[in-house]
């Protein structure tokens, strides 16, 4: 009997007659561009938080009328136990970070190097000083950091532009540790679900490869627009999510095609024409979403809605694309190498036992998952929302020490002060009286 297609089950019926062809494309595109993508990260904006607001018009009309007026943007704290600021050797280690830190500053403009002494003593320290806004001496801070000069002090690393680096540090470290707890975690649960590890490894070199393509896409964009380094761990944590989110569906949909008496070809279609346009519909769903994002003004917002974005668009034509031609090449294979104990059992028996059981006690279950997001959920009673500065960082960092040190032995304030500027001011009576209102 002729078999009347509609669009979807045509769009997986071609997959399949050309399977080599998109398995090729998508094999180029994950080689090349996966290359690409390891430059991107050096591509990126450290920063993010500055935009077009009145606070950074403000920085720029100061930096514009008073050119000589600087602030510390980063400073390094010296301090011994012992040893005064005096003695000689304590001299030479701080001469020495000096001179490092006026060949990193060297042409420049608007930076000037001061040298400030403690109130004990035992404290130094110096200041890298500047007219600008601090989030453009991100990696000036990353550099001052890894000088190193031993001597009877302890230096400390701090200011604006340090506790930004080690923002930037700390999530790239983050988002390393976190992929590598959660791929293993995920490719067991994967064989545990499917039951095989050809179907089991499928969603994570999807999730893989589709992070890979989508970063490289995210390096482009950098080249050409100032994109943060923010929007690097939405690209990876939402891709890889949604590459096994998207691929377990499909795939599981394609198994349940093959138990019934039906070729290759129409399994494929069949589940491109279910799974693949669900996973369409949810995809573009959360690109929209992501692509509100982009609305923002503030460049850190803009670039994770980016990157959300694109990794979503991708994910999606890798569930229209890349899935169904792996499914296409594995055919019946998918159900290779089982595990064990799902030869005997198999895995269906295991999720209809537990589906009915939820089914035969759904208030139960309805309090024991509530319970355990109250659990999850009880942290968030002290969560304060904001853009922190040196207070967001682990409490033994050298950039919160440095900024205790310079509140008690330099005078620094504990919190960064209110510029107001009045810009033009028509004469002297009326500055006079904008600075008492200012002071009632």
């Amino acid at each position: 009997m002729l078999r009347q297609d509609g669009l979807d089950q045509a769009w997986g019926r071609f997959v399949f007659r050309h399977r080599w062809r998109f398995l090729g494309a998508w094999l180029v595109a994950v080689v090349v561009l996966g290359l690409f993508a390891t430059g991107t990260p050096r591509a990126l904006s450290p920063t993010g938080f500055e935009t077009d607001t009145e606070a950074s018009r403000t920085t720029d009309l100061l930096a514009q009328q008073f050119p000589e007026r600087r602030a510390p943007v980063i400073y390094v704290v010296f301090q011994s136990d012992r040893t005064p600021i005096s003695d000689p050797a304590y001299e030479r280690q701080v001469a020495a970070w000096r001179a490092d830190i006026d060949r990193l500053v060297a042409g420049q403009p608007g930076i000037a190097v001061q040298q400030a002494a403690g109130r004990d003593g035992r404290t130094a320290a110096l200041l890298v000083a500047s007219n600008r806004n601090s989030a453009g001496y991100v990696q000036l801070g990353g550099r001052v950091q890894a000088i190193h000069h031993p001597g009877p002090a302890h230096a400390y690393v701090g200011g604006f532009a340090t506790v930004y680096n080690d923002f930037v540090v700390d999530s790239e470290r983050g988002l390393e540790a976190s992929e590598r707890i959660s791929l293993p975690i995920a490719l067991v649960l994967l064989l545990l679900v499917f039951g095989g590890l050809v179907a089991g490894l499928l969603p994570v070199l999807t999730g893989l490869a589709t992070v890979s393509v989508a970063v490289a896409l995210l390096g482009f964009v950098a080249r050409a627009h100032e994109v943060s380094v923010f929007s690097l761990n939405v690209s990876s944590i939402i891709g890889i999510g949604l590459g096994i989110d998207y691929s377990l569906l499909v795939v599981n949909r394609f198994r349940e095609e093959l138990r019934r008496p039906s070729a290759v070809e129409d399994a494929v279609a069949a589940t491109v024409g279910s799974a693949g346009m669900a996973t369409l519909v949810s995809g573009g769903t959360v690109a929209i979403g992501f692509g509100a994002l982009m609305l923002s003004r503030l460049n850190v917002v803009w670039s994770m809605g980016l990157g959300g974005a694109l990794v979503v668009l991708v994910s999606m034509l890798a569930s229209l694309t890349l899935i169904p031609a792996l499914l296409s090449a594995f055919g019946a294979s998918i159900d290779r190498l089982a595990l064990p104990f799902t030869r005997r059992h198999g895995t269906a028996a295991f999720w209809h036992g537990l589906a009915g059981r939820v089914m035969d006690r759904p208030l139960v279950c309805i309090a024991l998952v509530l319970a355990v997001v109250g659990v999850l959920l009880w942290p968030a009673r002290q969560l304060q929302m904001g853009i922190e500065g040196a207070e967001s960082l682990p409490p033994g960092a050298d950039a919160v020490t440095a900024q205790r040190l310079a509140e008690q032995q330099l005078g620094f304030p504990a919190h960064a002060p209110t510029l107001v500027v009045v810009h033009p001011v028509p004469d002297l009576a009326t500055a006079t009286e904008l600075e008492r209102r200012l002071r009632a």
